[in-house]
């Protein structure tokens, strides 16, 4: 176990400003908002990303023109990589380019992914199921609790790209933006070994062909039933807003953050803007993009406890996975002969039915396989006082959008919403158009339901969970209904023809618990993922009838259940392509945001 060392890092206070960090300016002022939704939204936000390379505007592609990119929970497997991307592998095969038409879509070419591509990781081993199995084994080698999801998830999405470094399970490696700002924590640690680390810095800084990168994620606070809003960015982590809220310390969260590398931590001497703290290690790239999306670290030990009920499909599971487990083993740099022993003796051991006397069990409280971090406020903490650890979680269950956290930053004026939701846009009996539940209450809404419809946060509430996201209004509620009908009428009106886009010009209201200021004049593009005919008729008979068996269920192309997280490569290829043309086939649209 690594010891406890004094660092020192800079806090940053509200009003945050992306001009602070990088001056450089940009057409339009724009963010690029991906949505949460486990692989589906991974796979989606990986083509848009390519689409967002592909369309030009003068002479540049808009993702180099974009102003700030955000991520939620299955999007920042794709968003973190990509921010981080080491040279040695290009924009295009990580993303699966170059963009293809769909009309010259084959079926072979619908077996195949780039060498390179982020999605590959999805494809063989990413089931619930096995990723259970997987984090057993790696409990059994010594891998901590709260981390077994975040080392899933980065040796999944990170380690294939270099950006997953370290020893016996702890990370060694943390995150900065450049050269300069690697420069300036290695002169604040002259004396520790930062001054000596290689940090894992943000792709192509020059020109600003990387956006300011912001990854959404959640914290648990006592006595309230929503989550927090967290930011991690390459310059600071931390609460922006003020939610008015204490944590397990009892102290108010929000105000600001502290230099990425130095979260998870205990302050000892607080000077202005700067700070004095210890740790054991830093804070890294494998526990922004592993937290973001921890919807799916609950549903771990789900499995778990399923196996220990059924232990035959414990040892099948088992069985099925051996040869994955230990090639991630061997990644790792663990003990393969050992993870050999753990898997043999639990496949005995669930074969013989005596799972408690063979220790083929996770021996540990289920939460806590939940991530958990010490986490204190830059505005509301002193020096040397305990900080317990605060239960972290996925972000897209506060907002799975991002937009209110793009809004925490004024400077943007433009932003572009890609909402890939599970659920299909569609009018139900009594004519309400019905969306993705993380759209309402942008709005002051609770999310829809099927017997009253949309009811303002104003009145009691449909479903106790809704309390969650009471927090989330930045628009006026008067225009939520002009937003569904704006994407219902680009749609076709169920016809399903065009992609429903809308752009919307709307006015913020003032949320303190995401930090968003009042009376900020936006447009906001409105991006709903949708299976389109305009689409769907390019494509070649072949490859229209491998679709057309996908729209069907149980798969639902291209609304893919969120739980199903491992994806063919065929799904993976379709979804991808589509989300892709919805951005390519509206150029013009996307392009007079970057006016």
């Amino acid at each position: 176990m690594m010891s406890e060392t004094t660092y020192n890092a800079n806090l940053n206070f509200p009003p945050v400003e992306i001009s602070s960090f990088i001056p450089t300016e940009t057409p339009g002022n724009v963010a690029v908002c991906l949505s949460g939704g486990g692989s589906r939204a991974m796979v989606a936000g990986m083509g848009q990303l390519l689409a967002l390379e592909t369309v030009l505007n003068n002479g540049a592609s808009l993702l180099s023109q974009t102003k700030m990119l955000v991520s939620v929970s299955g999007s920042s497997w794709v968003a973190v990589p990509f921010t981080f991307l080491p040279s040695s592998t290009t924009d295009e095969a990580f993303l699966n380019g170059p963009y293809t038409a769909p009309g010259s879509l084959t079926p072979n070419s619908l077996l195949t992914l780039t060498n390179g591509c982020v999605a590959a990781g999805i494809t063989d081993g990413f089931k619930l199921t096995d990723l259970a199995v997987e984090a057993f084994v790696l409990y059994k080698l010594g891998a901590p609790a709260n981390m077994l999801w975040n080392i899933l998830i980065g040796a999944t999405f990170l380690y294939p790209y270099g950006l997953l470094q370290s020893t016996a399970f702890l990370p060694t490696t943390y995150f900065t933006y450049d050269q300069a700002t690697e420069a300036a924590i290695k002169s604040d640690n002259s004396s520790n070994q930062l001054a000596t680390e290689s940090p894992n810095m943000v792709a192509q800084v020059t020109g600003q062909t990387r956006p300011y990168y912001v990854c959404m994620m959640g914290m648990t606070v006592p006595h309230d039933v929503s989550l927090v809003p967290v930011q991690a960015t390459p310059f600071f982590t931390g609460i922006v807003g003020s939610p008015g809220v204490t944590d397990v310390n009892g102290r108010l969260v929000g105000g600001g953050g502290v230099t990425s590398f130095g979260f998870s931590s205990a302050p000892t001497s607080l000077s202005g803007n700067s700070v004095s703290l210890t740790q054991t290690r830093q804070w890294t790239l494998g526990d922004i993009a592993g937290t973001s999306g921890a919807a799916f670290a609950h549903l771990l030990t789900d499995f778990v406890a399923d196996f220990a009920a059924r232990p035959p499909q414990f040892a099948a599971a088992l069985s099925s996975n051996r040869d994955k487990i230990l090639d991630r083993v061997t990644r790792l740099g663990l003990d393969v002969e050992r993870a050999v022993s753990v898997i043999e003796n639990a496949v005995l051991a669930a074969i013989s039915g005596d799972l408690a006397t063979h220790q083929a069990n996770f021996d540990f409280d289920p939460d806590a396989i939940v991530p958990s971090y010490q986490y204190w406020s830059p505005a509301h903490s002193t020096a040397n006082e305990t900080v317990n650890p605060s239960f972290f979680d996925d972000g897209g269950s506060l907002d799975n959008t991002g937009v209110a956290s793009a809004l925490s930053y004024s400077e943007i004026q433009n932003v572009i919403a890609f909402i890939d939701s599970e659920t299909p846009l569609i009018k139900d009996s009594n004519s309400v158009i019905v969306v993705d539940q993380m759209i309402p209450p942008l709005f002051g809404y609770q999310p829809y339901d099927a017997k009253q419809g949309y009811v303002p946060f104003t009145q009691p509430l449909v479903k106790a969970e809704n309390a969650s996201y009471a927090n989330n209004q930045v628009f006026a509620s008067e225009q939520f209904q002009v937003l569904l009908n704006g994407l219902w009428e680009a749609s076709g009106s169920g016809s399903y023809l065009n992609s429903p886009i809308f752009k919307q010009s709307l006015t913020t209201q003032k949320n303190s618990w995401f930090g968003v200021a009042g009376n900020a004049n936006v447009t906001v593009l409105w991006v709903y993922l949708e299976n389109t005919l305009s689409w769907s008729r390019q494509l070649q008979p072949d490859v229209s009838s491998i679709e057309s068996e996908l729209v069907s269920p149980p798969t639902n192309f291209p609304h893919y259940n969120t739980m199903d997280t491992e994806l063919t490569v065929t799904e993976i290829q379709l979804l991808a392509n589509l989300a892709a043309w919805t951005v390519v086939n509206n150029a013009a649209t996307f392009q007079s945001l970057y006016a």
